[in-house]
């Protein structure tokens, strides 16, 4: 046992444990509070991260610096020594309860930073603590504030966290396709006003089980979004949350665990709404519409009419929504209101994304292997490949999901097999699996407001489709 507190008990598995299926017995005063059901396996690596809560900036420091903790405003620059600090690398052959014997183990581990294996310097136990291991890795020559990072061990890899790295070995420059802000401003923390404007086209496979035979559901549909808020950040850590959806390191994919029917990044700070007008107004080659305010600091245009999901027949039809974006110049304004003055924000949709190699709705994808994707992306800034899978534990839906950015004029790019034995096995629900993966093209771009600390517009043209991770 290490410690206790009112929800949590932390203690040490043994190296000796017996592998597999297990009964977890806690006993408080000699009688049995609770049980539960573990699965003991040889390798597990998890992260430390700075939050605590498995994902974010990791718990990194600089040995030659006093164990200086990483941060996006104490950058490792390239060379510099990088200590990731976790546990499970795996059992030790000397007691537990003994001094720490670093440089026994012989695992294989493997380090990614931003999709590229780095040489690994030492992977054992830290030396100060029973249990807590130790991966030391020099810093690459790659720049970013939040640049994923995965310890692969034996082939299992850990949780993904990030890690900060700019030459300056201060703080970090931001990704371009971020908006700001200028992380040196918030290392005590800080409030960061944000505006965020969203243009979605979304192509949707999914096979389904309607009245009479199964049906493919494949649909188009344009959606405008807006919405404004203003965040008091801890640190400067913490901003990665606010970043606008999927956005990472092109050539990078990260992970994320989530439980419950949502597949989303989880946010750990929550946002205070601000007011930038009753609505707002669209106009491009499209036309002319209006972003009503569907709540605090929450604006949406919906080009979906109002009329039943069957025909009304109930034959195995779908109707065939009208769409908004054309290729051209498109322009959003804000008349302003109590917390945001007026502003506009303009982009250039493309042309349509192509995905070139879509599998078929349904189909089987293999963890074990990296997973090609190719497409046509003229016109896009970069690629963004989102998928997740889940599974069912008794009453509980249990989850990853992963992000990928792509370099748009490559053509293609394939998620690496770590990225995908990440997630657990889709579960079949009547056949249809708890499943998708989503590729997409991207445009972004900043537009002018004295009010807003980070601004952002994007457009963003995607297909999905059901799969079955196995």
């Amino acid at each position: 046992m290490v410690y206790s507190s009112a929800g949590q008990i932390a203690g040490i598995l043994p190296s000796n444990t017996p592998l597999g299926a297990g009964t977890m017995t806690v006993r408080f005063n000699g009688s049995v509070a609770a049980t539960g059901d573990v699965n003991v396996v040889a390798h597990s690596f998890g992260i430390f991260t700075i939050n605590q809560q498995g994902i974010g900036p990791a718990v990194a420091t600089d040995p030659l610096a006093g164990a200086a903790v990483y941060s996006t405003i104490n950058s490792a620059a390239p060379g510099d020594f990088i200590d990731i600090w976790g546990t499970g690398l795996g059992a030790v052959g000397y007691p537990d309860d003994g001094p720490t014997q670093p440089g026994t183990l012989a695992y294989d581990v493997k380090v990614y930073i931003s999709g590229q294996e780095q040489a690994v310097e030492y992977a054992d136990r830290s030396g100060c603590c029973t249990a807590v291991d130790l991966v030391r890795v020099k810093a690459p020559n790659i720049i970013g504030c939040f640049l994923p990072v995965v310890v692969v061990v034996n082939g299992i890899p850990s949780n993904y966290a990030s890690i900060s790295i700019d030459p300056s070995g201060t703080a970090c420059t931001a990704d371009p396709t971020f908006g700001g802000p200028d992380f040196s401003q918030l290392q005590s923390g800080g409030t960061v006003d944000i505006g965020s404007i969203f243009f979605t086209r979304s192509r949707i496979s999914i096979d389904i089980d309607v009245v009479g035979p199964q049906a493919t559901f494949d649909q188009t549909t344009d959606a405008a979004g807006a919405s404004y808020a203003r965040v008091t950040l801890p640190d400067a850590n913490a901003v990665r949350a606010f970043a606008p959806q999927g956005i990472n390191q092109i050539g990078a994919c990260t992970v994320f665990r989530f439980t419950g029917e949502s597949a989303q990044y989880p946010q750990l700070v929550a946002p205070v709404p601000l007011d930038a007008g009753p609505q707002l107004s669209l106009d491009g080659p499209g036309g002319a519409e209006v972003m009503t305010k569907n709540g605090p600091g929450s604006y949406a245009a919906s080009f979906v009419p109002d009329f039943p999901f069957l025909n009304p027949e109930g034959q195995d039809q779908f109707p065939v929504f009208p769409t908004y974006f054309e290729p051209g110049l498109t322009t959003v304004m804000a008349p302003g209101g109590a917390d945001v003055g007026a502003h506009s924000a303009s982009i250039v949709v493309p042309q349509d994304f192509e995905w070139l190699n879509k599998p078929a709705a349904n189909a089987v994808i293999n963890r074990n292997n990296g997973f090609p994707v190719n497409y046509n992306a003229t016109g896009y800034d970069y690629v963004n490949i989102f998928g997740y899978s889940a599974t069912m534990v008794g009453q509980d839906t249990i989850g990853a999901g992963f992000f990928c950015a792509a370099s748009a004029a490559a053509g293609s790019f394939t998620i690496p097999a770590a990225v995908l034995q990440s997630l657990p096995q889709s579960q079949l629900t009547q056949g249809f699996p708890l499943g998708f993966l989503t590729v997409g093209g991207y445009v972004t771009d900043t537009f002018n407001s004295a009010d807003l600390d980070v601004r952002t517009i994007v457009y963003a043209d995607s297909s999905v489709v059901t799969v079955n991770y196995n």
